[in-house]
């Protein structure tokens, strides 16, 4: 699990360093984004599950998530990951 969320850290991390706020929609990045994922085969969380929202001319992507697995008999054990989130550049004034 942990490995997989520094493989989502680093998707999302260069899909914000690569996004052009001039050129590209919210929804193309989040589709840039699914395409990454599933090249990266990433399998803990899905695309669904990461937020994208405008911030003050930037695009925010936020990819938390947790992870449950048994351990035994009726415990569950949950593995947050809450520090996933990422800005895009901001939009320049024109």
């Amino acid at each position: 699990s942990y490995t997989e969320c520094l493989t989502v850290r680093c998707l999302i991390t260069r899909a914000a360093e690569e996004h052009d706020l001039s050129s590209e929609s919210g929804t193309a990045l989040r589709g840039r984004i699914g395409k990454i994922s599933n090249t990266s085969q990433v399998r803990d969380t899905c695309i669904d599950d990461i937020e994208l929202y405008r911030v003050l001319g930037f695009i925010v992507i936020d990819a938390n998530y947790e992870q449950r697995f048994p351990l035994f008999w009726i415990l569950n054990g949950v593995v947050v990951f809450d520090d996933l989130i990422v800005e895009t550049q901001p939009r320049a004034c024109a």
